[in-house]
């Protein structure tokens, strides 16, 4: 009977003691998520501004906000979730896609540590923004792995907490689309060769979309004087740099020119005009151009 009494004694206990467990990891968790809920709420929101680089300045929207992230299962075998921080990096000008970052922020330093959830693929890419929050601003460094490429700054205009869309390409289309848009039109000039005399000439850009929803530049070259030298473009804009580059490779529309003939227009785009020099594959179609858009 002793042994009875002291084996129920000690299930008690053990009891007991499990309760107890239960009861702390629950309280653990509990204030866990209100340590982070009070450290989200200082920083979560949109902030606008600038990223400076070397080239350019780039107009950016980065929004702050808190997501439920799934974290196995609490005491009680429920489903437990942990508050995380996210970021979301948007190239408003020039228009870039968009990036998802983790963020850390440290609010006894104010400091924010945003990393991307994608590893960046390019040298240029952005690997790491290191921000100081003072007030509703955050400034910082913004680094790529070879190193530091511009410095950001962003003020806050809103605090809405709303989890913003991810990985919808509609806006960032819509974006770069209305980029395109500003260089549409038809530019008419000349071209000055080095020995003969200047020719003219017409390019017509317009702006497509493919089979994936995703914005294109098509253009056309035009010889006033002969049509049969026409050319299909292959257009490559940069208005990334400072002032916006354009690149133009034509292929003639007919047969009559040399297998793989191509004439290339490289310039850029400045106060309504397209400027820069012509080349071709053969070196003898050359020279300086400078075109107006109508």
């Amino acid at each position: 009977m002793k042994k009875l009494l002291l084996s129920v004694l000690m299930l008690s206990l053990v009891g007991c003691a499990f309760d107890k467990d239960k009861g702390t990891t629950d309280r653990a968790e509990i204030q866990d998520r209100q340590n982070l809920e009070k450290n989200h709420k200082l920083i979560v929101g949109t902030y606008q501004g600038i990223m400076t680089t070397p080239s350019r300045k780039h107009d950016i929207e980065l929004t702050l906000f808190s997501l439920e992230i799934r974290d196995g299962e609490n005491s009680k075998g429920l489903p437990k979730y942990r508050k995380e921080l996210r970021a979301l990096y948007k190239k408003i000008n020039p228009v870039g896609p968009d990036v998802t970052f983790d963020a850390r922020f440290f609010a006894e330093m104010g400091q924010l540590i945003l990393t991307p959830l994608v590893s960046p693929k390019g040298a240029d890419d952005i690997s790491t923004i290191d921000a100081k929050l003072v007030g509703q601003r955050l400034t910082g460094k913004v680094s790529s792995i070879s190193g530091e490429v511009g410095y950001l700054d962003v003020a806050l205009v809103s605090k809405q907490q709303d989890v913003p869309e991810q990985g919808a390409e509609d806006d960032y289309h819509k974006r770069l689309r209305k980029q395109y848009e500003e260089v549409k039109g038809t530019y008419e000039g000349i071209v000055m060769p080095p020995e003969n005399d200047p020719f003219a000439i017409s390019i017509s850009l317009n702006v497509t979309v493919n089979s994936d929803g995703v914005p294109l530049i098509t253009g056309e070259l035009s010889y006033p004087f002969d049509r049969s030298l026409d050319m299909t473009l292959t257009v490559n804009y940069r208005p990334d740099l400072t002032p916006p580059k354009l690149t133009l490779i034509g292929k003639p529309k007919t047969g009559n020119s040399p297998t793989g003939y191509t004439q290339t227009f490289d310039g850029v785009i400045k106060d309504g005009k397209f400027v820069g020099a012509m080349s071709s594959t053969d070196n003898v179609d050359e020279g300086q151009f400078s075109l107006k858009k109508k």
